[in-house]
């Protein structure tokens, strides 16, 4: 995760069509819901942005089936040592997860780096970020679709929510934040007699 300072993202690629997905695709639910991110929402994406480009960063990347017609479109990056470049690149980043449980490292570490995502309500169960204000949230595939191309088009809306986003992660999931709640929680606990 990024330096918990400047957030790493803020200073936008001003014109990037990129569409980030980071996950390991051995993981059922990422291969699952990333395959269905390309089968039903991606077409819609190139429709309205021919130029559009979904980068895919984690290991498993060959485990993902990718129709011949889309091929061009997406770049499987494989295992990526550091990912702040390829969250600098990106115009946001997408969690599609239909299935599963566990917390979303992705979602935080796009927050992390000011990135605003579209995620689908399971992706992003149990954080604190909210829809329409830190990231949007659509389950239906062409809903979703058009909340990634809506970000990629308006990119004063995707800058606000990834700043928001990024103001969720400093108060919740940063390191300080996470020592300070739980030091709070502790202190909290009443004093058993011995």
């Amino acid at each position: 995760m990024p330096d918990p300072g400047q957030p790493t993202h803020l200073i936008p690629s001003q014109q990037s069509r990129i569409v980030v997905f980071v996950g390991v695709l051995s993981y059922g639910p990422n291969l699952f819901g990333l395959s269905w991110f390309v089968q039903k929402i991606w077409p819609v994406v190139l429709k309205a942005l021919p130029d559009a480009r979904l980068k895919v960063a984690g290991k498993g990347c060959e485990l993902l089936p990718v129709p011949e017609p889309l091929q061009h479109s997406i770049d499987m990056l494989g295992f990526v040592d550091d990912l702040t470049a390829l969250y600098r690149q990106g115009a946001l980043s997408i969690c599609p997860i239909r299935s599963g449980g566990g917390t979303r490292i992705k979602l935080i570490e796009a927050s992390a780096h000011g990135l605003a995502s579209v995620s689908t309500r399971l992706g992003a169960e149990g954080l604190l970020l909210k829809d329409g204000e830190s990231i949007l949230l659509r389950d239906d595939p062409d809903e979703f679709a058009q909340a990634v191309i809506e970000l990629i088009n308006d990119r004063a809306k995707a800058e606000q929510i990834g700043l928001n986003a990024r103001r969720v992660f400093e108060s919740n999931y940063e390191r300080s934040a996470v020592i300070r709640r739980a030091t709070e929680l502790i202190r909290s606990i009443p004093c058993q007699p011995a």
